[in-house]
Parts: structure tokens; C-alpha cells; sequence
């Protein structure tokens, strides 16, 4: 009976180290997600395991995680003018997909797609 308890008693504990385990990563996670790379990541994983000791700093991971704008900046770069029709096929993919995710407007976009399609 006693090595049943104890086993009840393991289990219970790894169910709340795993519970633990996602509340500290969560915010991690929505950084993620949402494309938060490099050093703000690294920001909001150390404030989320500081959560262990200050519970403030985990809010404050999770606020970040929210509201932080990811590094991915759109430049001209990005969109040269490409010499083959693979290439602007390419380009026009790129330029859908940065549209969809709501990187561009939709004027950037007309204007853009327009370049590429009058070359």
C-alpha cells in the first residue's frame, strides 16, 4: 500500500513540475509565434523563468510577448526588381505573402505588385 502511495505521490509531482513547465514556457511560446527573434527572445525567456521567484516578471514576459512588434522590416531590398519570370512569380509570392500577414497595406501592395508586373 505504501509504494502505491509513493507512486500516486511521483505522479502528482511530475503533473505539477509538467503544469509549471507550460506556465513559464507560455510566454516563450506566444513569442514565438509571433515572430519575436534574437535578443527580445531572449528577454522574455529570462523574465519568464524569473517568474519562478518574482511572479511580476512573468507578467511582464507575457506582456511583452503580446505587444512587442518583431524585427522583420520590409525594404526595397527585399522586393528588387527580378530579371526572369520565375523570378518576378517568386517576387509576387513574396509580396502576397508579406500582404497576408498584414506587413504591408493594401496601397504597398498594389503599388508593388504593379512594379512587378509592368516589368
Amino acid at each position: 500500500m505504501e509504494l502505491f502511495e509513493d507512486t500516486i505521490n511521483i505522479l502528482i509531482l511530475i503533473g505539477f513540475l509538467y503544469i509549471l513547465w507550460l506556465w513559464i514556457n507560455t510566454p516563450i511560446y506566444i513569442a514565438k509565434h509571433r515572430g519575436i527573434t534574437d535578443g527580445e527572445l531572449t528577454t522574455i525567456k529570462i523574465l519568464s523563468w524569473c517568474g519562478l521567484l518574482l511572479l511580476i516578471t512573468w507578467f511582464i514576459a507575457l506582456i511583452l510577448s503580446l505587444i512587442w512588434k518583431p524585427k522583420k522590416w520590409i525594404t526595397d531590398k527585399n522586393l528588387e526588381k527580378p530579371t526572369t519570370d520565375i523570378s518576378r512569380l517568386e517576387a509576387l509570392e513574396k509580396l502576397h505573402n508579406l500582404y497576408n500577414s498584414n506587413v504591408l497595406t493594401k496601397q504597398e501592395y498594389e503599388k508593388k505588385k504593379k512594379e512587378l508586373l509592368n516589368n
